[in-house]
């Protein structure tokens, strides 16, 4: 049986993969925050931003509106080639599931 940490290790790649095939959906077109977050009705928003943030971080997101330091609900993120890499499945990361 997996303990709470798997499983909670489980989850933050799940919704990871989620967010970059959600973008990869759109690509090469941005989605802002309140499309992404109301595709994932059952993650706490705290979560999401922390998963964004993470994928922009990583290389795999950009966040396209960055400029006009926008709030969240402003927010515009688009794949990088990285991150339609991953996609892709070309390209794995270990912090994101398969």
């Amino acid at each position: 049986m997996r303990n709470t940490d798997d499983v909670r290790r489980a989850l933050v790649k799940q919704v990871r993969r989620g967010i970059i095939d959600l973008l990869n959906l759109a690509y090469p077109a941005a989605l802002d925050y309140d499309t992404i977050c109301g595709s994932f009705v059952d993650t706490d928003e705290h979560y999401i931003k922390r998963d964004l943030s993470y994928l922009v971080e990583a290389g795999y997101l950009t966040w396209v509106n960055k400029e006009s330091n926008a709030p969240w609900a402003g927010r515009k993120f688009r794949l990088t080639t990285e991150g339609v890499d991953l996609a892709l499945k070309i390209n794995t990361d270990p912090a994101i599931s398969p």
